[in-house]
């Protein structure tokens, strides 16, 4: 699936964009914890995806929930 891999090639680029630019708003912030995170939250918002349209319920369940934990770790 290229298209697949293209657009999730994007969705990283993108992260990491919008992490330099927090990291610039915030010195406190540094950048490789920004991407990190960033990173991170895409990896479990494309599994949650994956699971929901693939019909997966369960999978789509507990994918939402370490998304959820994931944001209070913030």
């Amino acid at each position: 699936m290229p298209a697949l891999a293209d657009a999730r090639a994007r969705w990283a680029v993108n992260a990491d964009a919008i992490a330099t630019f927090l990291a610039g708003a915030n010195p406190r912030w540094p950048l490789a914890d920004l991407q990190a995170l960033l990173r991170t939250y895409l990896k479990l918002t494309y599994s949650e995806a994956n699971a929901r349209l693939t019909g997966n319920w369960e999978g789509d369940v507990e994918a939402w929930d370490a998304v959820v934990a994931h944001a209070g770790d913030l």
